[in-house]
């Protein structure tokens, strides 16, 4: 995607908070872009550093707002935490979180919410 004059646009996503888990590469990757085009305040996570960097700086003059590449091993939930916590001290909230990282280790879902996402089950929606 180079241009947003050729996709539609959704003034709902401006300025919205996006979390992009798997997203220096592939389908994660065309979320970043696609949102940070929308105008949306994208925070993009991925272990692959490299890759991450490369997209976030390529993005940064093309988007309204440049997005944020946080590395992270999703994995290891304190470095969740704190992906999650550099976001939310930048930015305040998260609106969107685009759970696109693939790995088939195991967690419970109540713990990974408990510990790094909003650090409260009330509002976790795997707890709903």
């Amino acid at each position: 995607m180079t241009t947003t004059s050729q996709y539609a646009t959704y003034p709902s996503l401006r300025d919205r908070v996006v979390i992009v888990t798997g997203g220096a590469s592939g389908i994660g990757a065309s979320m970043v872009e696609a949102f940070a085009h929308q105008g949306s305040r994208v925070a993009f996570l991925d272990i692959d550093a490299s890759t991450g960097e490369q997209l976030a700086a390529r993005l940064a003059g093309a988007a309204p707002i440049a997005p944020i590449f946080l590395p992270c091993d999703l994995t290891n939930t304190d470095a969740l935490h704190a992906a999650v916590q550099s976001t939310l001290a930048r930015y305040g909230t998260v609106d969107v979180l685009v759970n696109n990282a693939g790995n088939d280790a195991r967690q419970r879902s109540a713990e990974t919410c408990r510990k790094c996402l909003l650090g409260s089950r009330r509002r976790c929606l795997a707890n709903v």
